[in-house]
């Protein structure tokens, strides 16, 4: 079972090896779902999505992004077709938009900056005859430099949010996870939404695959006895229903959230015990970390992990 299925299909001889492989969705599904262009072309009838346009950053010079500020406004995103995390995600303003241009092969989806808004997003599970809806977080989504970066999710945090926002967030969701179960996905599928300052709810895209705040939902899981993330992803492709689950989501709550160090955060020479002393949180997942390896800027070093409303998530959160 991978955690991103794209990632058996990059797999030399494949056919070799697909049948000990668990869990793989169609690849032609996934590519359209992954990719952030064409899953908006499939669904932007059926769903209200940021205005925006589709560029090839070949094709761009100054007068063509000075024509984006003059339709969107003074600030841009510019978000390319394929990534996660934030990779490949740049807030562009008139004074730092040349560098966008240096991604020749790339094409980027551009809308405006919704600066006061929030990130949303939950995880869903889809049988043949059934979906699973979790609870949803908050996305904590940071600028660091001119990139926006995922840095963590809050489910306590949204929890906070308008009863009518989150009703409206997994209405959409429920609609969503149908149009995708006729098109014959199967288990785990993340997805994203954005409320802004005006409270319209906006699809932003579908992760299919697990995601970064599966570790935390999966720990709430563990706390109720209930069968793990994985096992459930893997019971959609084997049964048709969830006759086979133990899961209860009448009393279901995840009292987590998470917080992504990034190099950048703190200097290099920072104790990890001090970082985990000042933050309050109360377990780290280090996910392969080694303070001897060699580190790029704005690369993921480790987790921390909290057992209240993440510190660094509350100022994303409109009360209800």
């Amino acid at each position: 079972m991978f955690y991103n299925p794209l990632w058996a299909y990059n797999i030399k001889n494949l056919a070799r090896f697909k049948e000990n492989f668990l869990c793989l969705n169609d690849q032609r599904l996934l590519d359209t779902l992954e990719n952030k262009i064409t899953f908006r072309n499939d669904f932007k009838r059926l769903f209200n999505f940021i205005p925006s346009v589709t560029v090839q950053a070949a094709n761009l010079s100054t007068s063509t992004v000075e024509s984006l500020f003059s339709e969107f406004g003074e600030t841009l995103v510019f978000q390319q077709e394929v990534s996660s995390g934030g990779a490949g995600t740049f807030v562009v303003s008139e004074n730092n938009f040349k560098h966008v241009l240096e991604h020749k092969n790339c094409k980027f989806i551009v809308s405006r900056y919704l600066e006061n808004s929030v990130a949303i997003n939950t995880h869903i599970v889809i049988f043949k005859k059934e979906v699973i809806v979790f609870p949803g977080s908050i996305q904590i989504v940071e600028k660091e430099g001119d990139s926006l970066l995922y840095k963590g999710g809050d489910y306590l945090a949204f929890r906070m949010l308008p009863e009518k926002n989150k009703r409206r967030f997994y209405d959409l969701v429920r609609s969503l996870a149908q149009k995708l179960q006729k098109r014959g996905f199967r288990g785990v599928c993340g997805i994203d939404a954005l409320i802004d300052e005006n409270d319209r709810l906006y699809l932003m895209e579908v992760n299919p695959r697990f995601q970064g705040s599966s570790n935390i939902l999966d720990l709430a899981l563990a706390d109720f006895g209930y069968d793990s993330l994985f096992k459930i992803n893997y019971e959609a492709f084997v049964g048709e229903d969830t006759a086979r689950i133990n899961l209860d989501l009448n009393d279901f709550v995840v009292k987590y959230s998470s917080y992504s160090i990034i190099k950048n955060d703190y200097g290099k020479n920072t104790m990890l015990s001090e970082i985990i002393s000042k933050s309050g949180c109360f377990s780290c997942d280090l996910d392969g970390y080694d303070k001897s390896q060699k580190i790029d800027d704005n690369v993921y070093l480790y987790r921390l992990i909290f057992n209240s409303i993440c510190p660094f998530s509350t100022r994303s959160v409109k009360k209800g």
